[in-house]
């Protein structure tokens, strides 16, 4: 199947295109870059081809994406059948897990923008715990607050004593 959708899109369907494709289809919901790659067998392919692989089907309207609120893009294929994810609607996205589903039956509103604007994509993302990760969770429990999104970078995770790191001073003289 992910050959026929293919070449219904004017894309060559390479070996690459094919299961990656296909892995998104089995999958039925968005998955990152990094669980994508787990789900190849054999070879796992470099990054880049993979970011240009989910890019050029993103394109031609094949797959769509979502950001998380962890910053990480999950991809998510479309069929021609209506199986896998149809796009334009929320998504909810495990905090704790990192597990994205889709909420098929809830669409992104219509947008009205002023005349000449036009809309180069929309999403919709809600965050919290999912039904798993919510029941292992004992209320009272002083755990990190899962309320929010988590972070990183700078003066955050990572970071003990919640200042920004300084440059390196190393090849400055």
């Amino acid at each position: 199947m992910p050959t026929a959708l293919l070449r219904s899109k004017g894309v060559r369907p390479t070996l690459l295109r094919r299961e990656t494709l296909a892995l998104l289809l089995e999958a039925g919901s968005p998955l990152s870059l990094k669980a994508l790659s787990g789900r190849f067998t054999g070879k796992q392919p470099d990054r880049v081809s993979l970011y240009r692989t989910l890019n050029l089907l993103e394109s031609c309207g094949l797959v769509h994406k979502a950001l998380g609120a962890d910053g990480a893009w999950r991809y998510c294929a479309h069929s021609s059948e209506g199986e896998g994810c149809p796009g334009n609607h929320a998504h909810f996205l495990c905090l704790k897990c990192g597990e994205m589903i889709c909420l098929k039956d809830q669409p992104i509103p219509n947008l009205e923008l002023p005349e000449g604007f036009v809309v180069h994509g929309k999403q919709l993302v809600a965050y919290g715990l999912c039904l798993r990760c919510a029941a292992g969770r004992v209320s009272g429990c002083e755990e990190e607050d899962a309320s929010a999104p988590p972070q990183e970078g700078p003066g955050r995770a990572g970071d003990e004593q919640g200042s920004p790191r300084r440059p390196s001073r190393r090849g400055s003289r």
